[in-house]
């Protein structure tokens, strides 16, 4: 369940997101060198619940994810251009109601930033925080 529900969610990202390179590994800045809009998609908890707005739809499972956008190697003016732009285009998609399967719901609850990460002026990073319910099964 857990495995399938994470492939969906990825799916999505990686069908919507043009642009990205969907990384699902914790995030590791010194393993991911490379240039680009990296995006890691990291579960932190599964939340399992009833629908209470339909009993008819069946069974949600939340997963409560953190989507962390990482920039690096360019002059601290672009990465933090980059960094908003990146944080933006993926707030702008997981709040889209028309891209969302009727399987899925999306809340995005805040985006963090983080300039000079690990104490390096050309790494900046977002951490997007949500919570993706899926429908695991019908009444």
């Amino acid at each position: 369940m857990f495995s399938e529900s994470i492939a969906k969610i990825e799916g999505f990202l990686k069908d919507n997101l043009e642009g990205f390179t969907i990384v699902s590994d914790y995030m590791d800045l010194d393993k991911y060198k490379q240039n680009g809009n990296l995006l890691f998609v990291n579960i932190d908890s599964a939340d399992f619940g009833k629908n209470d707005l339909n009993t008819d739809c069946g069974s949600f499972t939340g997963y409560a994810i953190d989507i962390y956008c990482v920039n690096r190697n360019d002059t601290v003016q672009n990465l933090e251009m980059k960094m908003l732009a990146d944080s933006e285009s993926v707030c702008a998609l997981l709040k889209n109601s028309e891209k969302i399967p009727a399987s899925m719901d999306i809340l995005c609850k805040k985006v963090d930033f983080y300039r000079y990460a690990e104490a390096n002026r050309n790494i900046f990073v977002s951490k997007i925080s949500t919570v993706f319910s899926i429908l695991e099964s019908f009444n």
